[in-house]
């Protein structure tokens, strides 16, 4: 039998709410139009969308590795049990940042943190 982390993703939501603020996800990858599946570029593709979400940032962490930290100037900490991989930038008010790499912290099927490693 599976163990339920949803109380564990509940008190990271809550903290992230508590103190984060909002920020935009950005994907720069086009979705294919499903009504031309034949086609594998961006002709006939509409863009996805941006997703707002709060975030909390924490700076460089020595809980993450180096190899994470490498070429990241901020760490930005997304909670729920979402997946955040396919989003490739972060605007920040007027500031938009490159998201480098993402982990995941993840036991079992359930993601409660997600670790953004950004840069300008």
């Amino acid at each position: 039998m599976s163990k339920d982390y949803s109380p564990a993703v509940a008190t990271a939501l809550a903290g992230v709410s508590n103190y984060g603020r909002n920020v935009i996800l950005r994907s720069l990858t086009q979705t294919p139009d499903p009504d031309k599946p034949w086609r594998d570029d961006a002709t006939g593709s509409t863009p996805a969308p941006d997703v707002t979400v709060k975030a909390l940032g924490i700076g460089p962490s020595k809980m993450l590795s180096e190899d994470f930290l490498q070429d990241v100037q901020d760490v930005l900490i997304v909670a729920g049990n979402v997946d955040y991989s396919h989003f490739h930038e972060v605007v920040d008010g007027s500031k938009v940042w490159r998201i480098i790499r993402s982990q995941v912290l993840k036991p079992g099927d359930t993601i409660i943190l997600t670790y953004l490693g950004i840069a300008r």
